[in-house]
């Protein structure tokens, strides 16, 4: 996953912008005379985190500047992180009823320097989210971007978890995450949100990425910095096997998703191309590199839902993608604030 700087409350810039956005706010929301009255009594800094935490600026969207991440749920919705603005959710991938969760919500994954680098959501449509921020980082789940029913796993022991960097929820609900916190290095598992029965597999690499779970419960980890896809079959690491790409072999490793039929996806950020095979030995093995539309430039996650349909996140073009099948077709371009249907 990437990084990005995030802004500072502490910038006069910013700070001194608050008053006025709170106006703003007030007078899009039909209510200028009570946040009038309200703004002689109240801090307007924790007057405007409280409606940011109240999701009213979600309602009119706002243009992505860095997306990093792309889940669904199963009602459809479409769950998208982006590194410098918040967290967004979509209706539909046309854009519908779009929902803005920005930075300095209050909720402890979009404070200051908190970042989620990663999500899923389970069968019940709870939020997981794990956030890299130093000895603060931590697994969150959420009933909803609300923030209820909010809790988190910071590690064994209530020790940190060390640089988190994928999440991953098998059939059993069992919440996989990686780590490439020198020394810590590998996947780690827990059976539930408390940590219960907690397991650790180090396949030997340097560097790791994305995690992810097939169809079959077999545990994939993508070694970022050897440009590898590991499987095991287990916690114990049996049945290892590794895949680098073939022929000129994957340059830089995003992101890894299955389909229903247990194809695997994998986003190559340098190559910028997304990548198809039926197996670890690269079998059919296709590609697509977005040129039905806007070709990417910084591929930063893949995703398929239910429906098969592929959704990939673009940090360069800050775009998210979705199209029905590798040859790009009914490709559709969102930007934060609108969608273009390209063919």
């Amino acid at each position: 996953m990437f990084r990005a700087q995030r802004p500072d409350e502490s910038d006069s810039s910013y700070t001194a912008l608050i008053p006025s956005t709170l106006l703003l706010l007030c007078l899009l929301l039909g209510a200028a005379t009570h946040c009038a009255a309200e703004e002689e009594e109240n801090d307007p800094t924790e007057q405007l985190l409280e409606l940011l935490a109240s999701g009213v600026l979600g309602n009119s969207g706002r243009e992505f500047r860095s997306p990093i991440g792309v889940t669904t749920d199963t009602l459809g919705r479409i769950f998208i992180l982006d590194s410098d603005v918040g967290i967004y959710r979509l209706q539909d991938r046309n854009g519908g009823f779009p929902e803005v969760y920005e930075y300095f919500s209050g909720l402890p994954f979009l404070e200051i320097n908190h970042r989620a680098v990663d999500a899923e959501v389970d069968s019940a449509n709870r939020i997981h989210l794990v956030d890299d921020f130093l000895d603060e980082a931590a697994v969150f789940r959420v009933n909803d971007l609300d923030g209820s029913g909010l809790v988190s796993y910071s590690g064994p022991g209530g020790n940190p978890l060390d640089e988190p960097r994928g999440i991953a929820l098998d059939s059993a609900g069992r919440i996989y995450y990686s780590s490439d916190n020198f020394g810590d290095e590998g996947v780690y598992r827990v059976d539930d949100i408390a940590g219960s029965n907690f397991q650790y597999y180090d396949p030997g690499i340097i560097t790791p990425g994305d995690v992810q779970i097939d169809p079959s419960n077999r545990i994939y980890l993508v070694n970022y910095g050897g440009d590898e896809i590991y499987r095991f079959n287990d916690m114990s690491g049996s049945g290892q096997t590794i895949y680098d790409g073939g022929g000129t072999g994957f340059i830089e490793i995003a992101s890894i998703d299955f389909d229903s039929s247990g194809r695997i996806y994998v986003a190559d950020a340098s190559r910028d191309v997304l990548y198809r095979f039926d197996d670890m030995s690269g079998t059919n093995q296709v590609t697509y590199d977005g040129s039905r539309g806007t070709a990417f430039r910084n591929l930063t996650d893949v995703h398929i839902d239910s429906s098969g349909t592929i959704y990939v996140t673009d940090a360069l073009n800050d775009l998210l993608y979705s199209f029905t099948d590798m040859n790009g077709s009914n490709q559709v371009e969102y930007n934060g604030v609108g969608a273009t249907a390209v063919n």
